[in-house]
C-alpha cells in the first residue's frame, strides 16, 4: 500500500505537473508505491496500522524493538528456546513494560530475556500509523518524483522493457541509482528509523 495518495501527491506541483504529462494509465500510483517501498526499506519499519505477526531473532537481552510502531495493544508474545525442540512459552502483555509510541518492550522481570535465536520470538499486535505523519509523506513524494523525473529521461528505466505495464522491474533498476535519497528527505525520515532483524506479516 502507498503511504501517500494520489490525490496528496498531486498537491506538490512538481508531481502535479508529472501526472499531467503523456503516461502511462496508473503511473503515479506505481511511482508512489515504489517511492513507498524504498522508504520502509530505509527506515526498516512499516507504517499502516493493521494487525501483524512479527517473528524476532533473539539477542540475549531483556528487551526488543518492534517494526510497526506506535502500538495499539499486544495480544501475545511467545518465546521459543534455542536447539532441537526447544520449548514455547508464552507471555501476556502484563509481563512487559511497554513505549507504545517507539514501540519498545521489555521484560519487567530482569530475570527473564529474549533467548537468542533466528525467528525465535513471536510478537502478536496491533501497531502502525492510522495517519501516516507528514514527514514522511512529504519524502514519499520526493522520492516518487526523483523515479519519475530519472524515468522521464529514461524511460527504459521508467518503465523497464514489458509492454504490458508491469514497471516493477524498472523501478527495481530505479532503486540502485544514486540521488533518491537527497540530504532533505534523509531528515524526514531518520526520526522513524528502526533496524531490526524480524519478518512481519500483517492480517488484513
Amino acid at each position: 500500500m502507498s503511504l501517500v495518495t494520489s490525490a496528496r501527491a498531486k498537491q506538490d506541483p512538481a508531481i502535479n505537473r508529472l501526472s499531467s504529462v503523456a503516461s502511462p494509465l496508473g503511473y503515479l500510483e506505481h511511482l508512489l508505491d515504489a517511492a513507498s517501498k524504498q522508504v520502509e526499506k530505509f527506515t526498516g519499519r512499516i507504517f499502516e496500522y493493521d494487525e501483524y505477526l512479527e517473528t524476532i531473532d533473539g539477542h540475549g537481552t531483556i528487551d526488543l524493538y518492534l517494526k510497526a510502531p506506535p502500538i495499539s495493544t499486544i495480544t501475545s508474545v511467545s518465546v521459543t528456546q534455542p536447539g532441537v525442540g526447544g520449548t514455547t512459552t508464552a507471555y501476556a502483555s502484563t509481563d512487559f513494560t511497554i513505549d507504545y509510541e517507539s514501540g519498545y518492550i521489555r521484560f519487567k522481570d530482569t530475570s527473564l530475556y529474549f533467548p537468542e535465536g533466528y525467528q525465535n520470538i513471536a510478537v502478536q499486535y496491533f501497531g502502525g500509523f492510522v495517519t501516516i505523519p507528514e514527514n514522511i509523506q512529504i519524502a514519499t513524494i520526493q522520492i516518487a518524483l526523483t523515479l519519475g523525473s530519472q524515468g522521464s529521461t529514461s524511460n527504459d528505466l521508467a518503465l523497464g522493457t514489458e509492454s504490458s505495464g508491469d514497471y516493477r522491474s524498472g523501478f527495481r533498476q530505479q532503486a540502485q541509482v544514486s540521488g533518491l535519497f537527497s540530504p532533505a528527505v534523509k531528515q524526514l525520515l531518520y526520526p522513524y528509523c528502526v533496524w531490526i532483524s524480524s519478518s512481519l506479516v500483517a492480517y488484513s
